[in-house]
């Protein structure tokens, strides 16, 4: 009877995908030794700390590094702080909620795809379609680094599939939580869009006036929130995004022909980049064998959708711009693919064939987890569970230079390195690395800094190696002129 009872849960957990939510709370747990990387140190940790430090009443942000996005995550992790302790364990506790909601939402989202099927077992399309979505590398890495884009994710799955199941009375709240950053805006906006225009396809007939207008009363608390925002951003620092002051002025000026050529490279590349190109080729391949009428179903047209409308919103606000653009923006759209993907091939591909071709994809996907390019190639390393290695570098490089008698004062380094390291893993110690090259003896040098190639030449020509440290293809060097 017992026995009987654990296959019962056993096969609930597999049938039901609820193993990929085990799997997120173990995942994060594990890497909750990981300190804060890239943007994050300036665009999350250091404004947290001004807010932490001047408790909780400081609201007038470092000019520098204030890249115009609402400060709540940064009050939400400072008040963590406040009442539990500022280390980073409690800092990844509070992140939890946020990384177990993203798998959770993809076990949703595929649910609600897959409404309808007969296959019993191991590998049922929900778990199927969960494993491949969970696989690709940005995703993962997005939900156990300390950042902002996690709970984006999470948000943005959330009212996707609120608008999806038609859950009127909690989306207009989907929506405000979305405005936690600028690009969560965009999304918000993008989304009010997708609810309207899904509302439309799926009541053809009841699209009078009246019905309409009704619908989009849910979408007004958020409009009306960023307006108040936008009028208090101007009135309190006479900018919105940047300023002459800020480390991101000149990033929304307007490109000629060559760069805007460039960045329609860099969109694609950042979409089939870290094996995401598998999902393309067996899109293709379905398409040219079926016909384009194989890539549509009653399910997969939200998405399809949503996907669409989130491409061209972020084609729009990344494309004609100088700013550069991460992986990370499109973190939702990669999820939104694969589910496709997942339905598409399900539909189309008898039992045996789905299965080989799943795998194939899953193999591929996870395999982004191991891409390195050459030094001389920028990485979105912040979306790829490769740059993990730096973390464990970066200790021996500064327990070499505590052994050695090296001081902080007498470096500098380049970005995600220099600065208040009191920002970057919470231990409240004196250690300053400024960005100050021509002042200092020694530089700190690693490939995820993705320095200029103009940069890496001049440091290989003026500076010679005292110390190399390096793992699985991460290297951190200890240089002097």
């Amino acid at each position: 009877m017992k026995k009987c009872k654990m296959n019962i849960i056993k096969d609930k957990l597999l049938k039901e995908g609820y193993i990929v939510i085990i799997f997120a709370i173990i995942f994060k747990v594990v890497y909750s030794d990981t300190t804060f990387f890239w943007d994050s140190i300036n665009c999350l940790s250091r404004i947290a700390h001004l807010i932490y430090d001047n408790d909780l009443s400081y609201f007038v942000y470092d000019k520098f590094y204030d890249n115009g996005d609402p400060h709540i995550i940064h009050f939400y992790l400072a008040t963590i702080w406040t009442l539990f302790g500022k280390n980073l364990f409690v800092t990844h506790m509070a992140f939890l909620p946020f990384t177990v909601g993203c798998f959770y939402q993809v076990l949703v989202l595929v649910k609600n795809t897959f409404k309808n099927y007969d296959e019993k077992g191991l590998f049922t399309p929900i778990l199927i379609s969960c494993l491949i979505t969970i696989a690709d590398t940005s995703f993962l890495t997005q939900t156990i680094l300390l950042g902002t884009d996690v709970c984006i994710i999470f948000f943005s799955l959330l009212t996707i599939n609120q608008i999806i199941k038609d859950k009127k009375k909690i989306i207009s709240l989907c929506f405000i939580c979305l405005l936690i950053t600028r690009r969560g805006m965009i999304i918000s906006a993008t989304l009010m869009i997708f609810y309207f225009l899904n509302h439309i396809l799926k009541n053809k007939e009841n699209n009078n006036i009246k019905n309409l207008l009704k619908h989009l009363l849910p979408t007004l608390p958020a409009i009306l929130l960023v307006i108040v925002f936008i009028i208090l951003r101007l009135k309190n620092t006479g900018w919105l995004f940047t300023s002459e002051d800020n480390a991101w002025a000149g990033t929304g000026d307007i490109v000629n022909l060559h760069q805007f050529i460039k960045n329609v490279i860099v969109l694609i590349w950042k979409n089939i980049d870290f094996g995401r190109f598998i999902l393309w080729f067996f899109l293709i391949y379905t398409t040219l064998r079926y016909g384009f009428r194989s890539l549509i179903s009653d399910e997969t047209k939200p998405l399809w959708l949503c996907y669409i409308l989130l491409q061209i919103s972020f084609s729009l606000v990344t494309l004609p711009i100088t700013n550069p653009f991460g992986t990370r923006y499109f973190i939702t759209q990669f999820v939104l693919l694969s589910v496709i993907v997942s339905k598409i091939l399900y539909d189309n591909y008898n039992k045996k064939i789905y299965k080989i071709t799943m795998t194939i994809i899953f193999v591929t996907l996870f395999s982004g987890s191991f891409w390195l390019y050459p030094e001389k190639i920028a990485m979105n390393w912040d979306c790829t569970l490769k740059h993990l290695s730096f973390y464990e570098l970066r200790n021996e490089c500064f327990e070499y230079m505590k052994e050695k008698n090296i001081k902080y004062s007498d470096i500098t380094s380049g970005f995600c390195i220099y600065g208040n390291q009191e920002y970057i893993d919470l231990i409240k110690e004196e250690r300053i690395i400024e960005n100050k090259e021509n002042e200092k003896k020694f530089y700190i040098y690693s490939n995820i800094c993705n320095e200029s190639d103009e940069k890496i030449d001049y440091l290989n020509s003026q500076f010679k190696e005292v110390k190399q440290f390096s793992k699985n293809g991460i290297f951190i060097k200890i240089l002097t002129k």
